[in-house]
């Protein structure tokens, strides 16, 4: 076992730190691409699913770093499916709190033509598809 793995499997032992879902996400990558270690996807998906399952209940919460996290494994399918409205989504949420790196995120995403979405509870008509991004932050 490489180094970094062990220091990366003690930093994800602590379950409810932000920076344990970081090492979980980089064991992830690790096993998924193969570094220093045979690719195993089992493993790899191990990890993100465990990420994604912590960053879903701030997300929920409204924490817009979890927030964010979450629509960028949305838009790359790790932990979870990939799905681009589920990741323009979550930027919306966190953009919408100021949080500056989904606004790019989101901004990045509507560069890339999206399909239309196909689950209403996504986006409503009463809203517009893209809201105008507040200048506010918290």
């Amino acid at each position: 076992m490489s180094l970094a793995i062990y220091w990366y499997r003690k930093a994800a032992a602590h379950q409810h730190e932000p920076l344990s879902q970081e090492a979980r996400i980089y064991l992830g990558d690790i096993y998924a691409q193969g570094d220093s270690v045979p690719v195993d996807l089992t493993q790899a998906n191990h990890w993100y699913q465990q990420a994604s399952a912590y960053y879903q209940g701030l997300a929920e919460q409204g924490w817009a770093p979890a927030q964010y996290s979450l629509g960028l494994m949305h838009e790359r399918g790790k932990g979870v499916e990939l799905d681009r409205e589920k990741a323009a989504y979550w930027y919306r949420k966190a953009a919408e709190d100021g949080y500056e790196p989904a606004k790019a995120a989101l901004a990045t995403l509507r560069m890339v033509k999206m399909p239309e979405p196909s689950n209403p509870k996504l986006t409503s008509e009463s809203e517009p598809r893209y809201p105008k991004l507040s200048g506010k932050h918290k």
